[in-house]
């Protein structure tokens, strides 16, 4: 009887144990940037929305405008913001190319002529400090101002993320 109750205790504390060790060597969580819509707004440009985008991860990042949605009957249609698609940009105020940590920017969309919801997808690409050692040591050789110029790769999370949808 003692050897099946010290069986029965060994295999609760075994099973209790467990989860704490698995989540132990679980990666923490990624973060992801935020949006935030501070309204609509009339400049001397015409009418725009305002957005706000907030880098909320520990990595550096550069975004980019990728697609319009409009809602419709079916659900969302994509209306694409690359190739032909990338002269509806030309009319943006003040959008980020990238942000570090911490970071965040506001930006404006010039409204849509829809009588239907939008919103925008961005995508993101987390940035590592990169220096290519050839081209560091020939810059220090040959340019004064070598300190202010740093090589990026970009080869870190990729991820695309929804605004808030604006009404019409």
């Amino acid at each position: 009887m003692k050897i099946l109750r010290f069986v029965g205790l060994l295999i609760l504390l075994i099973y209790k144990c467990l989860p704490i060790n698995a989540q132990a060597g679980e990666p923490a969580p990624t973060r992801d940037a935020t949006f935030t819509l501070l309204g609509v707004t009339n400049i001397p440009a015409g009418h725009f929305v305002a957005f706000c985008l907030s880098n909320s991860t520990p990595a550096h990042f550069a975004c980019f405008p990728q697609a319009i949605e409009v809602a419709d009957t079916n659900g969302w249609r994509l209306i694409s913001l690359t190739g032909k698609g990338s002269g509806r940009l030309r009319k943006w105020i003040g959008v980020p190319e990238e942000l570090q940590p911490g970071q965040a920017a506001t930006f404006m969309v010039p409204t849509l002529a829809t009588k239907r919801a939008w919103r925008l997808v961005f995508g993101f690409q987390e940035q590592k400090p990169f220096v290519d050692p050839v081209t560091d040591a020939v810059r220090h050789l040959t340019d004064t101002n070598a300190a202010k110029y740093q090589d990026r790769q970009f080869s870190g999370r990729k991820y695309f993320l929804k605004t808030p949808e604006v009404a019409p």
